[in-house]
């Protein structure tokens, strides 16, 4: 696999930069950076999505009041237990959207 080089250059009265002696658009660029970011952390990204899932699926199978319960000054009590779930579903089930999924 060849190794790409970027490089600097001038176009007109500007900068450019220039990929394999090429002048490429700010665009290239962005595109280029968010592109090796995300192979970057893509890895550990799903093996925490991962772990995600198994938390909540272990808080399943606890009884509802196991982690306590939370009050409000106008509420009756709530199962923290259920809210972690809650928490942890909707930031998996929007993490899916980001990553490709639909509603």
């Amino acid at each position: 696999m060849k190794e790409i080089m970027y490089t600097q250059g001038i176009c007109n009265d500007g900068a450019a930069i220039l990929k394999d002696g090429v002048m490429i658009t700010i665009e290239e660029v962005l595109s280029g950076l968010n592109s090796a970011a995300h192979a970057r952390y893509a890895p550990r990204e799903v093996e925490l999505l991962a772990q995600l899932v198994k938390v909540r699926d272990l808080l399943l199978t606890l009884p509802e009041d196991a982690l306590g319960t939370g009050t409000a000054t106008d509420c009756a009590p709530w199962s923290i237990r259920d809210e972690v779930i809650y928490g942890i579903t909707t930031a998996l089930h929007y993490k899916s959207m980001d990553i490709g999924g639909s509603e």
